[in-house]
């Protein structure tokens, strides 16, 4: 991605270059809505090893009673007490929290960012502990200079300075083309068109309950189009010559 690219270039310091290349990273190798992305807390991140021995990062997605308007997930259960976290619903998979993986390389990325992050100076950071543990939990991103949880506010706007600087287009206002959401657009082309995912393993992929929502970001443009109608073409010519 060429944004992160920029951003390595550009940004001199390490906290600052870290949290948002890991931000970027969550929305477009994760597919996560920028709500959950701030919403995440250090304990909703693990490593899985898969049967093959490779390593991807689970993201645990789901809501608290600690999180601002901005950090919401609008597709997990709503909290509205503390009891909420004992009930069944809430431990339950697809109806109190989500799932979504990241790589390896994004899942140490993050590692990295909270490690370089923490330290005695931290001040509105805390968040609830749901996982029944004894440690202080508290949410992933920080605002650089006040070391409180990274607002929306603060975010777009660091974003926007992002896009005018790699001269991209902003959309001001455009709910449709927010562009935090471009991201997880990239995220669905990308399972398409690059990775040839069937539209059930991108709607399981993007955590629609509907594969009509999936199907919103089914958008190719006219090169996209074009070199699928060459790989066709291709597939068949050496297919019929083996026959």
């Amino acid at each position: 991605m060429e944004i992160i690219k920029w951003i390595d270039v550009n940004y001199k310091n390490k906290e600052l270059k870290l949290r948002d290349k890991v931000i970027l990273q969550l929305m477009y190798d994760g597919g996560c809505r920028i709500g959950e992305v701030l919403g995440l807390t250090l304990e909703d991140i693990s490593l899985y090893k898969t049967k093959n021995a490779n390593y991807v990062g689970i993201i645990k997605i789901r809501n608290r009673l600690s999180d601002k308007l901005f950090q919401s997930s609008k597709t997990c259960m709503k909290i509205t007490s503390l009891n909420d976290y004992r009930k069944n619903e809430y431990q339950t998979k697809n109806v109190g929290f989500q799932e979504t993986y990241i790589s390896y390389q994004t899942y140490q990325m993050l590692i990295d960012y909270i490690d370089v992050s923490r330290g005695k100076d931290i001040k509105g950071s805390f968040a609830d502990s749901v996982e029944r543990t004894t440690f202080s939990n508290e949410y992933v991103f920080l605002n650089l200079r006040t070391k409180t949880v990274l607002n929306i506010s603060t975010w777009n706007m660091n974003l926007r300075k992002i896009f005018v600087a790699n001269n991209l287009p902003i959309d001001v206002g455009v709910k449709k083309n927010g562009l935090n959401h471009l991201f997880r657009h990239g995220f669905a082309m990308k399972l398409l068109y690059d990775c040839n995912y069937r539209i059930e393993m991108v709607q399981k992929r993007m955590r629609h309950k509907n594969q009509s929502s999936t199907l919103i970001y089914i958008n190719p443009t006219d090169e996209q189009i074009a070199e699928m109608k060459i790989k066709f073409e291709d597939e068949k010519l050496n297919n019929d010559k083996k026959n």
